[in-house]
């Protein structure tokens, strides 16, 4: 023990001391309700008081990126995780006519780190992403020609917006008298881009179509006098196609009329009256 002795003291706790360049000055009183951890908000760097530093603020900027040439552009910026504005909400609205909105891209051509719409970036670093872009399907016809003829002008139409089947001939319901459908051109003498019946066409653009023919093998009618004279002429067309029958002028028999045609001599096969239709399938 000194000389002087010791003695307890006890203190007050009176409040923290106001600092201005370093000096005290007047204590500041507080009420001490109970031990209340604290966290400093400021610190005292050589004597002066110094702000803890805010988060960092980064932005976002977003192009149109549209195919007409002009891109107009936006931006949102922020200091911690959020979700991306979204594409309907963007000031000014981008717009590319013909075209309707996928993803964001960090490149320009769709290359880059995709990101799809109101996704949470971190804000943590800038971010430049471009609006990626799909065609709108637009409707596409084909219309095809029954194309029997110059003056033909029998016609029916397909329209689709995606790679589809051609109307088949049958179901167009199109014939040509003595002929069979070969295939379909895109020019009326057949000179153009050949399509075969039922083909796949992508219907990316409008197309016209003419149906092609190729004769039927030639059928020949033979007329006899049967007993009588005179002659008629044969008549001769394309299987498939038909021939009117002649009457009997040019043939004569004593005591008799002509009456008509039969397949046979003793009349009792197929009969057909002068003036009738006969379709052509083979030689008669």
């Amino acid at each position: 023990m000194s000389r002087w002795g010791t003695r307890a003291r006890a203190f007050r706790f009176a409040g923290f001391l106001k600092l201005l360049r370093g000096v005290a000055r007047t204590p500041i009183p507080i009420t001490v309700a109970a031990c209340i951890p604290l966290m400093a908000a400021s610190f005292i760097i050589d004597g002066s008081i110094a702000e803890a530093a805010a988060p960092p603020v980064h932005v976002v900027t977003f192009f149109e990126n549209g195919s007409g040439g002009y891109t107009a552009s936006t931006y949102q910026d922020g200091s911690s995780t959020q979700q991306l504005t979204l594409f309907a909400n963007l000031s000014p609205a981008f717009t590319n006519p013909g075209y309707q909105f996928v993803d964001w891209n960090t490149s320009s051509n769709g290359s880059g780190q995709s990101y799809v719409d109101g996704a949470t970036y971190s804000f943590a670093s800038d971010l430049t992403l471009y609006a990626q872009w799909k065609a709108i399907p637009v409707a596409r016809t084909v219309t095809f020609f029954e194309n029997a003829s110059s003056s033909d002008t029998v016609s029916s139409f397909q329209s689709e917006v995606g790679p589809t089947s051609l109307t088949t001939i049958a179901s167009l319901g199109f014939s040509k008298q003595g002929s069979t459908f070969l295939d379909w051109s895109t020019s009326a003498n057949g000179s153009g881009v050949i399509y075969a019946d039922g083909a796949n066409y992508s219907f990316s653009s409008d197309l016209t179509l003419y149906a092609q023919w190729t004769a039927n093998a030639s059928s020949t009618v033979s007329f006899v006098d049967n007993g009588g004279t005179g002659t008629i002429a044969p008549v001769s067309a394309s299987s498939g196609s038909s021939v009117v029958l002649p009457g009997g002028t040019g043939l004569s028999e004593p005591g008799y009329s002509f009456s008509g045609w039969n397949t046979q001599a003793n009349g009792l096969g197929t009969a057909y009256a002068a003036g009738s239709s006969l379709t052509l399938s083979s030689n008669l």
